[in-house]
């Protein structure tokens, strides 16, 4: 026998059991990791509540959303920071990345753990109660229902005209019995600061 044919031979052995070896290899790995095994999961759980989950994967944070029977309504992120998560007094949940609604460059959005239902995101939120939010668009601040489209009311005309300046409102929120916004903005070329109440009725 050629001893040439005989190393050819096994050279040709050695590749078919290291391919074998390999596809045995990504077989396993895709039994694993297949959704539904477990791996899944966003990360290393953090924090949660009710009807939220917070996981940290590395540097990142990945939000899970679910209603009262554990089923998922939305999974956010990834975030470089970890998502803010608070009870309202009107059983909703409010998300935020900065922290408490309470600036006109701020987002965030609810949802209902006891109806699974989720809001839109809203910029510039700078209160809630009551299941309405209270926003500044502009030269106007905005007061919506949480889970409606239609604005339930829209605050124009103060008493002082609004400074020339992308964001002049400093602060807003409901008054305690909610019938009324306490607003700050600031005012003029002179950019006078200005407090005033506004009636809902």
């Amino acid at each position: 026998m050629d001893p040439r044919n005989t190393e050819e031979q096994k050279k040709r052995t050695v590749i078919r059991v290291g391919t074998t070896a390999l596809a045995a290899v990504i077989v396993v790995l895709f039994l694993l990791f297949r959704p539904g095994n477990g791996s899944d999961l966003p990360g290393i759980l953090t924090e949660s509540g009710e009807g939220y989950a917070i996981y940290q994967n590395g540097a990142v944070y990945t939000l899970r959303l679910t209603d009262r029977e554990g089923n998922v309504l939305r999974d956010d992120g990834p975030y470089e920071q970890c998502p803010e998560v608070r009870q309202t007094g009107d059983g909703l949940w409010e998300v935020s990345l900065q922290g408490e609604a309470g600036g006109a460059s701020g987002w965030a959005y609810y949802f209902a753990p006891e109806s699974g239902q989720i809001s839109e995101l809203f910029y510039g939120l700078f209160d809630e109660r009551g299941g309405l939010v209270l926003c500044a668009q502009a030269d106007r601040l905005i007061v919506r229902g949480v889970f409606t489209e239609e604005p339930f009311l829209e605050l124009t005309g103060f008493s002082r005209p609004l400074a020339p300046v992308a964001e002049p409102f400093t602060d807003a929120r409901f008054s305690d019995d909610g019938g009324s916004v306490i607003v700050s903005y600031l005012a003029g070329e002179e950019l006078s600061p200005v407090t005033e109440t506004i009636g809902l009725d």
